[in-house]
Formats: structure tokens, C-alpha cells, sequence
């Protein structure tokens, strides 16, 4: 087995206490092959309180914050409630 090249991350003690108070996000790629849409790339956003999960498929990392800023958006016209915190 290989050496891990850092140590592991602590968990987070911050614990969402309403709905988009707390919002991790992940990002992977690019994947060896693009979708049928052409894209190679994904960002995964999750709501610590609701468990409300949302997985974007994007043609490049770049557009990672405006993913993020749009779909946060939909996120509050939809609940009426601001996003806080963004934990990545």
C-alpha cells in the first residue's frame, strides 16, 4: 500500500442548524471520458441540516463558482433562506 501524501482531515465540529446554514461542497475531475454532454467534471453540493444533496456536471473546473452561486440561488428562492457558511 501506498503512503498517504497528508494526513487526514478532521471532521467538521460546526453542525448545521438550519436549512443552507451550513453547505459542503466537493469537487472531482476531469474523468478520463466526457460525458454525452461533454462534460468531465462534477461538483457535489449538501446541506448539513436538510441532507438535501445536488450533483452539477461541468465541462471544466472553472465554472465551479458560478455553479455554486447559481444553484445556491435556486436553493434560496426556493426555501426562502439565505445560504451561510460554505464548507469545502
Amino acid at each position: 500500500m501506498g503512503k498517504l501524501s497528508c494526513s487526514p482531515r478532521h471532521s467538521s465540529t460546526h453542525v448545521g442548524r438550519h436549512p443552507h446554514n451550513l453547505i459542503h461542497m466537493d469537487v472531482s475531475g476531469p474523468m478520463p471520458d466526457a460525458s454525452v454532454g461533454g462534460t468531465r467534471c462534477f461538483t457535489a453540493l449538501y446541506d448539513d441540516f436538510s441532507k438535501f444533496f445536488e450533483l452539477c456536471c461541468i465541462a471544466v473546473k472553472g465554472e465551479v463558482p458560478g455553479t455554486v452561486h447559481k444553484v445556491s440561488q435556486q436553493w434560496e428562492r426556493q426555501t426562502g433562506v439565505e445560504v451561510h457558511f460554505l464548507y469545502l
